[in-house]
């Protein structure tokens, strides 16, 4: 509620869906059953406080006052972002071969070319703005429909762990990018 106050129905959309898959499956959900053809933009956010880490909910706040904390810097964001490259950007970036020792199984099966020498990185947590071309790029891929294991509180090496790779990995291999946002404001900068 506190989410379409901030944006209304126009600019927003919210799926309640069963607590499986973290926020990953929910995404790919909405991608294989939403209508993304109307979008030229997008926010993923989620409710992960990443209570493993020291810095878990400093990291959630940061990413969330970012991403929603104002109309007018989510408006921003967004209107910098080329709506025609399938692209994410994000509070931190990490290269794709991070934690590779406990994801190589998935990543692998995900990316059957992947190199533990790849220059690709991804956007850890899974929270970031991007296009609406990535959305819709990704949804012809069916990733829903991949067997993601049960939730017993895993901190890496399950599906979910290299789905957040593998996004990052997809925008850069389809001609669009996988940055921060401060990146982003630095290439707009004249």
């Amino acid at each position: 509620d506190q989410f379409l106050s901030r944006f209304g129905a126009n600019r927003a959309a919210c799926f309640l869906v069963p607590n499986a898959g973290r926020d990953v499956l929910p995404f790919l959900l909405v991608l294989a059953f939403g209508d993304l053809s109307r979008y030229l933009h997008f926010v993923k956010i989620h409710t992960k406080r990443s209570s493993h880490l020291a810095h878990g909910d400093k990291w959630f706040a940061m990413n969330l006052e970012i991403l929603i904390g104002q109309k007018e810097m989510t408006d921003k964001i967004l209107g910098l972002i080329d709506p025609s490259r399938p692209s994410i950007y994000g509070v931190e970036c990490r290269p794709l071969r991070d934690h590779f020792r406990t994801n190589r199984h998935w990543l692998r099966s995900l990316i059957p070319d992947f190199s533990v020498h790849s220059r690709e990185n991804f956007i850890p947590g899974t929270m970031f703005a991007g296009s609406g071309k990535f959305l819709q790029e990704l949804a012809t891929l069916n990733l829903h429909l991949q067997m993601f294991e049960e939730e017993k509180g895993q901190l890496d090496g399950c599906l979910i762990h290299a789905l957040e790779r593998f996004f990052g990995h997809f925008a850069q291999t389809r001609a669009g990018e996988c940055a921060t946002f401060d990146s982003l404001i630095s290439s707009h900068r004249v």
